[in-house]
């Protein structure tokens, strides 16, 4: 069975009642990579887009992947799941979202390629339900293990 390791690192952050001054996720999305340093964002792999209410309860919104883009270029870049669902979704809440980035360590195979980024992505939204991915809830394309460390630390297969 292939196995790879994601190293999950946060980003930024963003005060979610801090909102109304926004009218669209992707610019305070465009600010987090702004301001972050990571290197992480240079190269393919996850992202995550989590909330935690005042009380400290995460839920995770989003994990998407990118294997053509950087992540600092995909992560602020057009989503139905955004505009359409996440939005109104945060405009109810108060707390703190978070965005984090994985980094994809290969173990076996030793190479990062598209399709294991995009086994990877399916395991983890098969696995962990994010609220707004519609795809891959269902069932993982291919059989992986992934080994998570940082943000998320459980390991997954499918």
């Amino acid at each position: 069975m292939r196995t790879a390791k994601v190293n999950w690192e946060i980003i930024g952050s963003f005060r979610i009642d801090a909102m109304n001054n926004y009218s669209r996720l992707e610019k305070i999305l465009q600010e987090i990579v702004d301001g972050s340093d990571s290197e992480i964002l240079d190269g393919s792999g996850l992202y995550a887009i989590v909330v935690s209410d005042d009380e400290g309860d995460r839920e995770i919104l989003y994990i998407g992947e990118t294997h053509d883009q950087t992540i600092k270029e995909r992560l602020p870049g057009e989503h139905d799941a955004y505009d359409n669902n996440i939005v109104a979704y945060l405009g109810n809440l108060s707390g703190e979202m978070y965005v984090f980035a994985g980094e994809i360590i290969p173990i076996s195979p030793s190479k990062v390629t598209d399709v294991l980024i995009q086994d990877i992505e399916a395991c983890l939204i098969y696995n962990l339900q994010p609220t707004y991915n519609t795809q891959n809830k269902e069932r993982c394309k291919n059989p992986i293990t992934v080994k998570n460390i940082g943000f998320i630390t459980e390991t997954y297969s499918c």
